[in-house]
């Protein structure tokens, strides 16, 4: 392991001061939330808004190659999770001649680690194909 690691040497710049103060006191704030109802036709773009999570792959597919390594990171291990009741969107598919509803489930988070959920985009994403694609093809298939 040593091979791999170079050790530098402290300069007396890097050495913490005796003479900073530091505050441990801090101030907390309580923010009112706002009451939790069923969204009427008229506001369901607004709940949606309110209750997406600011780490939300659709929400940043726009904007991936302007976004700092810290958010993406952010998207890997924080991304939005959808609750257990979650009612995902269905989509028609032609399968032998017949149409069918299909939809995700919860069982598919589990089992593909990789899939998210984008509750903004309302659709399903391969996460890391969608942070680390340097191309415009995220979101078009």
């Amino acid at each position: 392991m040593d091979r791999y690691l170079v050790k530098r040497p402290k300069l007396d710049s890097e050495v913490p001061s005796s003479n900073v103060e530091v505050s441990t006191q801090h101030e907390v704030t309580d923010v009112p939330l706002p009451p939790q109802s069923a969204p009427s036709s008229s506001n369901s773009q607004v709940s949606i808004s309110e209750n997406m999570c600011s780490f939300d792959i659709g929400s940043h597919i726009n904007n991936i190659s302007k976004m700092s390594d810290h958010t993406k990171y952010s998207i890997f291990t924080n991304h939005w999770k959808p609750k257990k009741d979650f009612k995902f969107p269905t989509s028609s598919h032609v399968k032998r001649g017949r149409e069918e509803q299909r939809k995700a489930n919860i069982g598919h988070f589990e089992k593909y680690p990789w899939l998210v959920f984008s509750e903004a985009k309302q659709g399903l994403f391969c996460k890391f194909c969608a942070v680390l694609c340097h191309q415009k093809l995220v979101g078009g298939q």
